[in-house]
């Protein structure tokens, strides 16, 4: 007998296993830490997302490559790993700069609904697939700007001082993210920052400009990921 195995089952049970081999813990131990549970209905709505992504991708540049495991590999499970620091609260205010094609913070809002998220970017094409997907997969509490942080001339801005999170995957030098981010920072509110194979040295070279502008660093956290040559921060 030869069932149907379907897309929606093989996405399921990869990402399940990528991160069950990555991290090395068992199912209970990776919930504690990450607060990630992998139902079907959170698979479906990851594989509906991918589908729009190569759709909206055809028309604009939003991750570079069409190819499924690409995506997944590269930039969801990579989202996802910020799930493993204790700073991000699954109630949190959430401010998501650059974010282009929805990385980290839509993979981030599909396994926690209940964070209350900004996503900006200075593109207005791609916020309009941020737009468009949130609104097609009914993720509540979201608001997409179109607004290039520094300024303020645009219509929409995110407000001051009111986010407990924020989070930025490889966007700009760290002192002119650290810059941009600031303001909008709630009283103890902290930056989750994904940074490339050099983060370690890049926070070494501008250890001045982080203590100067006030920011304490809290930790670098390794991530080792299988299919990546080298790890990220």
């Amino acid at each position: 007998t030869i069932s149907h195995i379907s897309p929606i089952s093989v996405l399921f049970a990869y990402v399940r296993n990528v991160f069950a081999r990555n991290f090395r813990f068992d199912a209970a131990a990776w919930r504690r830490r990450t607060r990630l549970v992998f139902e079907p209905d959170t698979s479906r709505t990851v594989f509906f997302y991918l589908q729009e992504l190569k759709k909206w991708n055809r028309q604009i540049n939003l991750t570079g490559s069409d190819d499924d495991l690409f995506v997944l590999q590269q930039h969801f499970i990579d989202s996802l790993s910020c799930a493993a620091s204790p700073v991000l609260k699954p109630s949190a205010r959430m401010l998501d700069i650059g974010a282009g094609a929805g990385f980290p913070g839509i993979p981030l809002k599909i396994f926690f609904p209940e964070l209350r998220m900004t996503a900006d970017d200075a593109v207005a094409k791609k916020v309009m697939f941020l737009r468009n997907i949130c609104r097609s997969l009914a993720l509540p509490h979201v608001e997409c700007l179109a607004f290039r942080l520094g300024e303020t001339s645009a219509a929409s801005v995110p407000p001051l001082a009111a986010f407990d999170v924020i989070v930025s995957r490889a966007v700009g030098a760290l002192p002119h993210l650290i810059a941009l981010a600031q303001p909008y920072l709630a009283p103890n509110g902290v930056c989750l920052f994904q940074r490339g194979q050099h983060a370690l040295q890049e926070v070494q070279e501008h250890a001045e400009e982080i203590r100067h502008s006030g920011c304490r660093l809290i930790n670098v956290q390794p991530i080792s990921l299988s299919f990546l040559e080298h790890p990220r921060y």
